[in-house]
């Protein structure tokens, strides 16, 4: 894989880089021929002549393994950043994307767009379900492209460990910051009322320890 610019300045002649051992990709870029590029090796070829481009959209939603609901074509989605100019091809969907809700991963060579920001780069072209799915299937990985959780495999997982205590004899109370803002005294009650339930009994006045005199 090579530029043509970089194969000109080489030395070789332009009919050279004409012939059918070498096919193009894109414009300004030759591979050989009988090669059949895998989606991220054609973003990684585009990359080469265009290397402050990245992968953004549904491309890199396909990318990430992420269950997109819109059928792909050839094209691949590839952004900048503003306020640079978009990309343009005849196999390119050109973007150009505000810094503040993209962030721009490099994946074991291939520039990315994360996969939050690309479930805000499509959320103009989804439904509502569509995003839920979307959002569902996110394989969260590091900047280096290692698997670090997938989000619904941790609610599975909250729920084998809920399941687990239960049979365990325990009985588990779910409380989160909404909560304090919105009624704390209502969760206080619940975690009493429940506590008692369960055999527990509240001090009586008698035997709570009197605050002492001030002389």
């Amino acid at each position: 894989m090579f530029t043509v610019r970089h194969a000109l300045d080489s030395g070789v002649h332009i009919e050279r880089l004409r012939r059918d051992d070498l096919a193009a990709p894109f414009h300004g870029l030759r591979i050989p021929a009988p090669d059949e590029l895998s989606l991220r090796e054609r973003c990684l070829a585009y990359q080469v002549p265009r290397p402050d481009t990245f992968v953004s959209h549904l491309t890199a939603a396909r990318l990430h393994g992420l269950p997109t609901p819109i059928r792909a074509d050839e094209r691949l989605d590839m952004a900048v950043l503003a306020p640079a100019r978009a990309p343009r091809g005849t196999r390119i969907r050109g973007h150009r994307l505000n810094s503040s809700y993209t962030q721009v991963r490099n994946v074991r060579g291939l520039r990315i767009a994360s996969p939050v920001s690309v479930w805000l780069h499509l959320a103009d072209s989804l439904s509502l379900r569509e995003l839920v799915i979307l959002g569902d299937g996110w394989e969260i990985i590091d900047d280096e492209g290692r698997f670090l959780a997938t989000a619904d495999r941790q609610y599975s997982h909250d729920i084998d460990r809920l399941n687990g205590l239960a049979g365990a004899g325990w009985l588990v109370i779910r409380v989160n910051r909404s909560h304090y803002r919105r009624n704390l005294p209502a969760v206080i009650d619940q975690i009493q009322r429940t506590l008692i339930g369960r055999g527990w009994r509240p001090p009586t006045r008698s035997a709570r320890a009197l605050p002492q005199s001030v002389a």
